[in-house]
């Protein structure tokens, strides 16, 4: 039997496999792998791994002990939650000075003032940094309100592009923004919204390719799992618990 037929066989039944457990299974007949199975998910086993399996009896697959393993838990990091208004904001105020530092690092907003600043100036151009904190409008004329720790400011996308990026922005979304302030409207006319992105890197570069993929939580076993996005064309997943 193949291991990915295998392992869904396990996932089907609510149970994860490890490596080790997997080569050892992939070489016993397929009845002896469904006595298996039925004699984890009466026992109520979520992980099967070879440590477990080498301490079943070698009279039949049936004595088989699989069982999952006593983990103990060494540090804790989480605190007990905050309904604290004052905890609140500075949870936001540390995020966005976080973030707001990566932006100051990018060309052009070294010297980026703070929207006090800007609304106290004259008209004229400026570079800021704020958090989306209003949104509404059609998307070929998106209204925009930002803040920081000083204040909050309204923004006009002038330009086509900057319309088209203001469209995609969400809620407490931190962001860099060039343009002119109008002293009338009290608004800034933005020419460019920005990014805390990495910038690309000319050199030094490895002389090979490398990819990597990152991911959050997947919901690896539950019913919320998207098998078919790791799924390619043609090809079987084999998912092992590691």
């Amino acid at each position: 039997m193949e291991k990915a037929e295998i392992v869904r066989k396990f996932l089907d039944k609510g149970v994860l496999v490890e490596p080790g457990f997997l080569d050892r299974v992939a070489t016993m007949p397929p009845e002896a792998i469904d006595e298996i199975i039925s004699d984890m998910v009466s026992r109520g086993v979520q992980v099967a791994g070879l440590a477990e399996l080498e301490r079943g009896q070698p009279d039949g697959p049936g004595s088989i002990e699989v069982h999952v393993p006593q983990l103990e838990v060494q540090t804790d990091i989480f605190t007990a939650g905050s309904d604290s208004r004052i905890d609140y904001l500075k949870y936001f105020q540390n995020r966005f000075d976080r973030i707001a530092s990566i932006l100051r690092g990018r060309d052009g907003y070294g010297d980026s003032i703070s929207i006090i600043d800007v609304k106290s100036g004259s008209s004229g151009d400026v570079t800021t940094i704020g958090m989306v904190c209003e949104k509404g409008g059609e998307p070929d004329s998106v209204d925009l309100e930002v803040e920081d720790g000083t204040g909050r400011i309204g923004l006009i996308p002038a330009e086509s592009e900057a319309r088209e990026v203001a469209g995609r922005l969400v809620l407490d979304e931190v962001v860099g923004i060039r343009g002119k302030f109008d002293g009338g409207s009290g608004k800034i006319e933005v020419s460019s919204i920005d990014f805390p992105d990495i910038e690309e890197q000319d050199s030094p570069l490895p002389a090979e390719r490398i990819y990597a993929a990152f991911i959050s939580d997947i919901h690896f076993g539950s019913k919320d799992f998207m098998r078919e996005a790791f799924e390619v064309a043609g090809t079987e997943m084999v998912t092992v618990a590691i």
